[in-house]
């Protein structure tokens, strides 16, 4: 069995949460909170076809969906094992690698995926007992880690294009546009345009299914995100920080300077919580969802750290300061060139937010 860090890491969580019991909350700088924890109940896991649960106590128990008790193991099994995964995922280089002595142990407790499936955007499920509301709830969990290279918060595909109206540039400019080349060849292209001068306006997204989703947390957002798409593209910055700073200064929206600042951080820290939380370019987004999820970060120590409804604003506050704008492949994912569709001239950008290393 072999897979990446990230990969990995999802594994490590698994083995480290039954290990230790329980989950700390961090604050939006990735430190602890001492006082927010969730208490470990069971952990849930599907695998091939059987439903599998690891119920944390004095010991570890192994039920199946029979609720027949198949194995019983003693945690500091569990905890020896995400040690020596830990050391491993550290110290190796290379894009995917086998942990044999871990696999060994995975095919003893009836796990036998390393990660979830790729349609799922919950990583581990997790029944917990809430010390804040005292009940036990059933949580999906998304899991990123820190270790190895930096992960995706929202993968690129053509599902994430957004499309913009070219005018004021003849078709016969077309070839030159886009026959410019090199590294900056996007950024390269747009200012050509203007240089002919034209001008580029947000017309549409490709999948109606992420404008809906963009709609139904906020009318505005589908024009705001094209806004940040093409500063990103047409300028230097790329972080999320640094692009809410040009958003504020060029006020797209024409908010009163009194208030232009909470209101663009928080249009843009509400967008990045519910991309976390399981929304998707490609599915339609209930956002009842939100309270049955959270995110949970490997740090580099192997630390592992959770944001959920009771530290929403902490939550915000680290995705906003630790995501960046990313550039996908232009040829796979169809952005990048001036193209005509119905008579009129058109210029796709493409969306793709990463983790800062």
């Amino acid at each position: 069995m072999r897979a990446n860090k990230g990969e990995w890491s999802e594994v490590y969580v698994f083995l480290k949460l039954l290990s230790e019991g329980r989950i700390y909350a961090a604050d939006e700088n990735l430190n602890k909170i001492n006082d927010i924890f969730y208490i470990l109940i069971k952990i849930i896991r599907h695998d091939n076809g059987d439903k599998f649960e690891y119920h944390h106590d004095t010991n570890i128990k192994i039920y199946n969906t029979n609720n027949e008790l198949l194995l019983t193991l003693p945690i500091i099994e569990f905890k020896k094992k995400a040690v020596e995964l830990l050391d491993v995922i550290k110290n190796t280089t290379g894009s995917s690698f086998a942990v044999p002595a871990v696999e060994d142990f995975m095919n003893r407790i009836y796990c036998t995926k390393i990660k979830a499936p790729s349609h799922e955007k919950r990583d581990i499920t997790i029944v917990v007992k809430d010390l804040e509301i005292g009940a036990e709830p059933e949580l999906g969990f998304s899991i990123k880690s820190k270790i190895g290279n930096p992960s995706t918060l929202l993968n690129a595909g053509q599902t994430t294009n957004f499309l913009y109206h070219v005018t004021g540039v003849s078709k016969d400019k077309t070839l030159e546009i886009n026959n410019i080349d090199g590294r900056s060849k996007i950024k390269d292209r747009l200012k050509r345009i203007e240089e002919l001068g034209g001008t580029i306006q947000f017309n549409s997204m490709h999948s109606e299914t992420f404008k809906n989703n963009m709609e139904i947390i906020d009318s505005s957002l589908p024009a705001l995100i094209a806004e940040y798409v093409y500063i990103f593209f047409s300028t230097s910055p790329n972080t999320i920080l640094d692009l809410t700073k040009e958003i504020i200064s060029k006020n797209p929206l024409k908010i009163d300077d009194d208030n232009k600042v909470n209101f663009y951080e928080n249009k843009i820290k509400h967008f990045l919580r519910n991309i976390a939380l399981g929304m998707t370019p490609t599915n339609q987004w209930d956002t009842k969802k939100e309270v049955n999820g959270g995110f949970i970060v490997v740090k580099e120590n192997g630390e592992i750290l959770c944001y959920h409804i009771y530290n929403k604003e902490d939550f915000e506050n680290y995705l906003y300061k630790n995501t960046k704008f990313d550039t996908a492949s232009s040829n796979r994912h169809k952005f990048g060139t001036v193209y005509e569709k119905n008579g009129k001239m058109f210029f796709n950008l493409n969306l793709q937010i990463r983790f800062i290393s």
